[in-house]
């Protein structure tokens, strides 16, 4: 029993100084280094990566991914929801891995901490440090925000934004933004009816916040975030009035603060920002891709471009033939947008009623250079 005893005390210690003694192989070692001290010829070594390691030595738990991030120096971070066992509360967990599968750190660990979640959002610096920001809705709805080093996972700044639970489901219209340039984090969240712009700086200090008010009696639902080339933030967000129906509403905010432009698009009918993407060019130039429903009462798609001030320079909404007969609107679920170094955006969407993935690549004018199923 006594052997049994020492063997295991000695595995666990291995296991515990693995990752340590890793690090330090990596960090203070090399095959020339190694080679000067043995007087021989040495191979790189060889790293066998351990995939079932993740979460052997944490209770068993569902796990349902949310984000893959690659880290600037080859490695990797996966955003999950983590459910212990015996508790139907999710928690925000990250995991980190080398470029090689070895796991390096888990933040936070969910056997100690259970947080009835909602709605996260996560991105990563250039320097690696990475903002991860959900709703608590332990107690009182809670927005944290939280941005953790990459080398450890140590916890830099923390914010917490208490959320009235009269806003109505503030948590399902959240929206997080990186300025690329400076740092800064923006985060569009529904607050007393309105759309509540969040912004933090690169190292946690809180700058003042911004508001979008709806008409009186209705209610903003951010949708989408982002910067523009002057570090002001352009928002995309619907509006939902009990009478007057739905307005997909897209506002800028300069650099200071102040409202810049306000554009309304009404779509073709029911609801519009169910899905929605806000991305800018170079130029200043706004690209929408929102996903009104369709005139058939389907799935709908509609990318627009606008000027620097919000003037509708086009909109693009995609068309099909029905058995050989005259175009009709082909329904669509978008999936995202990207704008390639000239400009010009890349949408993806299912198509339906027949399921497939669709690509359409877009010229600067609006008319499509390609179309892929």
């Amino acid at each position: 029993m006594s052997g049994r005893s020492s063997e295991r005390q000695s595995n666990q210690v291995r296991k515990s100084l693995a990752v340590p003694l890793f690090i330090i192989a990596l960090c203070c070692a090399s095959p020339s280094t190694i080679a000067q001290g043995s007087g021989a010829t040495a191979s790189p070594m060889q790293i066998v990566p351990d995939w079932n390691q993740i979460w052997q030595q944490s209770p068993p738990r569902d796990l349902t991914s949310s984000a893959l991030k690659a880290m600037p120096d080859g490695g990797y971070v996966q955003l999950t929801q983590a459910y212990a066992v015996g508790n139907s509360f999710s928690t925000p967990t990250l995991v980190r891995y080398q470029a090689d599968g070895t796991r390096l750190w888990v933040v936070p660990d969910p056997a100690t901490q259970s947080i009835d979640s909602c709605r996260t959002a996560f991105d990563v610096w250039p320097d690696g440090s990475m903002v991860v920001a959900y709703f608590n809705m332990n107690e009182v709805p809670t927005l944290v925000v939280r941005k953790l080093a990459g080398t450890h996972g140590e916890l830099l700044w923390e914010h917490r934004h208490a959320v009235s639970l009269d806003d109505g489901g503030s948590c399902r219209s959240f929206a997080m933004a990186r300025n690329g340039a400076s740092g800064t984090v923006a985060l569009a969240l529904n607050s007393q009816r309105d759309a509540l712009i969040l912004r933090y700086t690169h190292d946690g200090m809180p700058l003042p916040e911004l508001r979008a008010a709806p008409p009186p009696g209705a209610k903003a639902s951010p949708q989408a975030i982002s910067f523009n080339q002057n570090q002001g933030i352009v928002l995309g967000y619907e509006i939902t009035a009990p009478l007057a129906g739905y307005v997909y509403r897209t506002v800028g905010f300069g650099v200071d603060g102040l409202l810049e432009f306000s554009y309304d698009y009404l779509g073709p009918a029911g609801r519009i920002g169910n899905d929605s993407w806000v991305k800018v060019d170079p130029d200043g130039n706004i690209y929408v891709l929102m996903t009104p429903e369709s005139s058939t009462g389907g799935h709908g798609l509609h990318l627009q471009k606008l000027s620097p001030m919000a003037v509708k320079l086009w909109g693009f909404t995609p068309f099909g033939s029905s058995n050989g007969g005259p175009p009709m609107e082909t329904d669509a679920g978008p999936k995202g947008l990207l704008l390639n170094q000239a400009g010009a955006p890349l949408l993806l969407f299912d198509g339906f009623p027949v399921f497939d993935t669709r690509l359409a690549q877009l010229n600067a004018d609006g008319t499509v250079r390609w179309h892929r199923k």
